[in-house]
């Protein structure tokens, strides 16, 4: 991996781990696989921190900086040696459990959602039809007309806003 051009050499580590977080996480996605990944990328769920990038696949000696000369100036440019071995490997398949469990907490989050969602709109609907009869009983049939046209409304705003919302919710 290389940091690119950079204008200081300080700038060119942070330029470096972030194209190492790039490099890992695209190994990662691509360890588990695009049947993994078609729902969520695992690179998101399994996160290595720069210094056990650093410690774990990046042997000693395997770091260069150089300092590039151009037509505007001089510049700057580190590279690592990034290496994925057995050992890594190994590891992911130990984390593969992680994964799997996040993606049942997830799923049973976007199903508790959706209940919440389904129970909602029930709760809503059975409330106006007891306003409606409610507000009947009060008026003594005199609004009845009124009060139905009233409850049609508000059913078709409960259906239209769980619609609505239900869209708005992301579901897996």
């Amino acid at each position: 991996l290389s940091s690119g051009p950079q204008e200081k050499l300080g700038e060119c580590r942070t330029a470096l781990e972030q194209e190492l977080r790039t490099a890992v996480a695209a190994y990662i996605d691509e360890y588990f696989g695009t049947a993994a990944a078609a729902k969520l990328r695992p690179s998101n769920v399994i996160v290595y921190d720069t210094g056990y990038v650093h410690k774990h696949l990046i042997k000693p000696g395997h770091t260069f900086e150089e300092k590039l000369r151009l037509s505007f100036g001089p510049m700057y440019q580190t590279h690592a040696l990034l290496e994925f071995g057995p050992a890594f490997r190994a590891e992911l398949d130990g984390r593969r459990g992680d994964l799997e469990r996040y993606v049942r907490e997830t799923a049973t989050a976007y199903r508790l959602r959706g209940l919440a969602l389904g129970f909602g709109a029930v709760l809503c609907l059975l409330s106006v039809v007891f306003a409606y009869f409610r507000l009947d009983t009060a008026t003594r049939g005199y609004y009845t007309g009124r009060l139905q046209f009233l409850a049609a409304t508000a059913i078709l705003i409960v259906i239209v806003a769980g619609a609505l919302l239900a869209n708005h919710v992301i579901w897996m």
